[in-house]
């Protein structure tokens, strides 16, 4: 058995949420991706698929991320509502990402700018084709 000191003991993990809608899956596999390399640099990781209703509160957490598909140019309505229906998020590091099929048009700047009104730290932007 190894004894910790109470410094070693009591250093509090970094947690994340990351928020996604994924309704056939690729984006959830994004977000899942993005999770395991954040689990491998030692945040605890808490992914919420909208689907599944009303996601924890994000201002528990040290780090922030929302994920969205693009349907037709723009979010899916339920993650516009999640998004402009956010706290204010001061202090907060986060990031967004957006898995698209065709074009992104101006979908994953939308979100961005509704994060930083909200008082979000952006500290990354991902997006891919899925």
């Amino acid at each position: 058995m190894i004894a910790l000191s109470c410094e070693e003991a009591c250093v509090a993990v970094p947690r994340s949420l990351i928020v996604y809608f994924s309704q056939g899956g690729t984006t959830a596999r994004v977000a899942e991706a993005i999770a395991a390399g954040l689990r491998g640099v030692g945040y605890q990781v808490d992914l919420w698929n909208l689907k599944n209703g009303r996601p924890p509160d994000p201002r528990d957490y040290q780090l922030f991320g929302i994920g969205s598909p693009v349907y037709y140019f723009h979010v899916p309505l339920n993650v516009a509502y999640y998004v402009k229906h956010l706290p204010r998020l001061d202090g907060i590091h986060g990031f967004a990402f957006i898995v698209h099929g065709t074009h992104r048009i101006d979908t994953a700047n939308w979100v961005r700018r509704r994060l930083a009104r909200k008082g979000l730290q952006e500290v990354g932007y991902f997006h891919c084709r899925g």
